[in-house]
């Protein structure tokens, strides 16, 4: 995983034609099985590029997780028993920023929710984890839009350098839906 330089992304990426979209994969671990009622597991999500060409893919940003902006980066989870867990959402958004890619070279990885990003309050949190019972958990990641959806045109102003230099970015990033594996984990008294 590369972090760009602002200076430095248009110069690398002006070499692809095309946004690679063949061969990237998305899975999630955790810890442990088996938790106790009130334990948050340790999730763990990793997109892998098992393609030949390197691929841009922006991580989780501020709002992503409850599916405001692009990319669409969120957990679902299948409750033993169904409850609503609620938590307070800002409509203001961070804007994005060429330190929000990541350049993932063949065979890298990248955890869109990890250091530097958002992540999903509602997959992190004990009150989503209440009930005993087996719970099945997904993660989902989407870039799959226009532009606007990374909602750029907020902040900057149309024909700015910082905007053209985001377009830049952003038409490099492919156009993709990943779902990962399903994880089965077992809540007990």
């Amino acid at each position: 995983m590369i972090r760009l330089a602002a200076s430095t992304a248009a110069l690398l990426l002006a070499s692809f034609q095309h946004p690679p979209t063949e061969g990237l994969s998305c899975s999630i671990t955790s810890d442990k099985s088996c938790y106790r009622v009130g334990e948050v597991p340790r999730l763990k999500v990793t997109i892998r590029n098992n393609g030949r060409e390197a691929v841009l893919l922006p991580g989780s940003l501020d709002g992503s997780a409850a599916g405001d902006r692009l990319p669409h980066a969120y957990f679902t989870i299948d409750k033993p028993r169904p409850d609503t867990v609620r938590i307070a959402q800002c409509k203001t958004h961070n804007p994005l920023a060429p330190d929000d890619f990541r350049l993932l070279p063949p065979g890298g990885n990248f955890d869109p929710q990890g250091s530097g990003f958002f992540d999903d309050h509602l997959a992190r949190q004990k009150e989503s984890y209440r009930n005993p019972g087996t719970y099945r958990i997904r993660f989902y990641y989407s870039t799959d839009g226009t532009n606007d959806g990374f909602h750029t045109s907020r902040w900057l102003p149309q024909g700015s350098a910082a905007q053209a230099q985001l377009d830049v970015l952003l038409r490099q990033v492919p156009r993709i839906t990943l779902r990962s594996n399903e994880l089965v984990l077992r809540f007990e008294e």
